[in-house]
């Protein structure tokens, strides 16, 4: 998505809508006219200068997500057989076509219940592992885990320390006592050491998460390499650039979440900070669209750009609003990551309405100081038009204060005179029309 918005006023001197209003003429005290449409737009003109929470996604991205950071050992030798216990099961098996052993251990108490097996073939530098899995089950606490290491290089072996090349594939899954499954599917590079247990220069290759109840998967994140070295994470790296896909759904409020962003990932993850960042949440209420952009509307963003975040919402087709296109120019802090230092320069919102006798509204502001993460862009030089069905439009061009705005009104009838709103968006006097 681009956005040519490097004139922080664009929207009000691109877009003329031939709109208008067939109201009555409105009045002050004292009887004097004005223009037809004065009251909705005052209106507008103080609602629209109190909404700005949403000018700061830059701090809403994760910088570590889950399972980016997470290591795990992989079997890679064969445990000795013992002599079965009264909770204690041993069994060992050869497949007689391929020569491979089976080992299988057992262990039942009242708590827990646990499957451990490996497949691995002898021979004279010793045994090599072709496949470990472990199952389970805590009957106090409902849980359910279970494990499979398997060969991921094409060799045929789990993990081969004279080979060049050591990859194995893991995967994970947690059982919630509702039924719930927590997946993870890794590829890992057990490094130049080949150790897969010695995690100083393993390399992440792959990583997929998903949480999935009965068929219907609630969740999913995938990551994917942006440096082009075939690795997600490389702790041998400065750093290291990842985009991250999650999906997010819920049944209940029937609501999904759509998270797209990128990372600078570094060996200590309290140095990470994200260069992109995207959402799209849709429920029955509408979707919300949300970007976080750098200089010139572009998807990556840097410490010091003067950067825009872009809210799209689109609500029911029941709504009076048919759109809300709100975009807010932002000067970011000059370290990286430190977005609670990122400041709001501009406010610039078109909302287009399908019901009702106004057609579009154009809102600008830009506040006479920098607004800091939490506060809202209230006071400044303001610009508000209001278009109408009937052909019609009536613009505020002035100055927003703490309590009121001041300004002078101009439609397009022609007519032109000065206007005071108090901040709950009620005129409070006009003259000059």
């Amino acid at each position: 998505m681009r956005f040519f918005i490097h004139n922080a006023r664009w929207a009000f001197a691109a877009l003329v809508l031939l709109c208008g209003c067939s109201r009555a003429p409105d009045r002050v005290a004292g009887g004097d006219d004005y223009p037809n449409g004065v009251k909705p737009l005052a209106k507008h003109a103080a609602q629209e200068r109190s909404d700005s929470s949403q000018w700061n996604p830059y701090q809403e991205a994760p910088t570590h997500p889950a399972g980016l950071y997470d290591s795990t050992a992989v079997p890679d030798s064969v445990p000795q057989a013992q002599a079965p216990t009264a909770s204690d099961t041993f069994t060992v098996s050869i497949d007689s076509f391929s020569g491979h052993i089976l080992q299988v251990h057992i262990r039942h108490t009242d708590s827990l219940r646990s499957v451990d097996s490996i497949v691995y073939q002898p021979g004279l530098g010793g045994s090599l592992i072709i496949r470990v899995a472990s199952f389970t089950h805590n009957f106090t606490t409902g849980l359910e885990n279970r494990y499979d290491y398997e060969d991921g290089d094409g060799d045929g072996f789990l993990s081969i320390r004279s080979q060049a090349l050591n990859i194995a594939m893991i995967h994970l899954v947690t059982v919630l006592p509702s039924g719930t499954r927590v997946e993870k599917d890794v590829r890992l590079e057990a490094g130049a050491d080949l150790n897969f247990n010695l995690h100083g220069d393993n390399r992440l290759l792959a990583l997929e998460t998903r949480t999935i109840s009965g068929s219907d998967t609630l969740s999913r994140m995938v990551f994917q390499d942006v440096d082009g070295d075939g690795a997600l994470f490389n702790p041998l790296r400065d750093s290291n650039q990842v985009d991250v896909m999650q999906k997010t759904r819920d049944p209940v409020s029937a609501s999904q979440t759509t998270l797209s962003y990128r990372i600078m990932a570094f060996p200590d993850f309290i140095r990470n900070y994200p260069v992109r960042y995207h959402r799209v949440l849709t429920n029955p209420g509408g979707t919300e669209e949300v970007s976080a952009l750098g200089g010139d509307s572009l998807p990556d963003f840097s410490a010091g750009d003067s950067g825009y975040a872009v809210v799209l919402l689109t609500p029911p087709t029941t709504d009076t609003l048919s759109q809300s296109h709100s975009v807010y120019r932002v000067l970011l802090a000059n370290t990286a990551g430190r977005f609670q230092d990122n400041r709001l320069l501009s406010v610039d919102r078109i909302k287009t309405f399908r019901l009702g006798e106004e057609s579009g509204l154009h809102f600008h502001l830009e506040p006479s100081t920098p607004v800091p993460p939490g506060g809202f862009a209230r006071t400044g030089a303001l610009t508000t038009r209001l278009d109408f069905k009937n052909g019609e439009w009536i613009q505020l061009q002035g100055e927003a204060a703490t309590a009121e705005i001041f300004g002078v009104i101009t439609n397009s009838q022609g007519r032109h005179g000065s206007v005071h709103i108090d901040f709950t968006g009620q005129v409070k006097s006009a003259s000059g029309f």
